[in-house]
């Protein structure tokens, strides 16, 4: 079983503009690495239930990276989406309305090969850009 952890932000954007930017691949690649030494090449999203995602996630001299990669499980139009990765950990997203403002949530299955806090801190920072993203527009 795996421990689920949880990072949000709060941003004063409409719900409509919170959801288009995180589901949005010429957005995904402005937001979607943790530090200023990586990147976001590509973002292949095909956003339909039963529809796959793929993220290259790189380091800017190119001498590392990965695939984000996976399935759509449930999408609830700007209120939920639920997403399998590859390696079968679930990740929900949530975008709350609160008056005037959104909260984004997310919850994602913690892997057992690197510490909680660090993967917390990782996931964070991603949202935390996301946030900037989102608030430019």
């Amino acid at each position: 079983m795996h421990k689920k952890v949880i990072v949000e932000i709060t941003t004063y954007k409409s719900i409509y503009d919170a959801w288009n930017v995180f589901i949005n691949p010429d957005y995904i690649t402005q937001w979607n690495y943790a530090s200023d030494s990586w990147c976001c090449p590509t973002a292949i999203n095909d956003f339909v239930i039963h529809g796959t995602f793929s993220y290259l996630m790189q380091s800017k001299d190119k001498k590392h990276g990965f695939t984000f990669s996976g399935k759509y499980i449930s999408i609830i139009e700007q209120r939920e989406i639920v997403y399998e990765l590859d390696d079968g950990r679930i990740v929900q997203v949530d975008f709350i309305q609160e008056g005037d403002k959104v909260i984004v949530r997310e919850t994602f299955d913690a892997e057992k090969s690197n510490p909680i806090e660090i993967q917390r801190t990782g996931w964070q920072s991603i949202l935390n850009r996301y946030k900037m993203v989102l608030e430019r527009m």
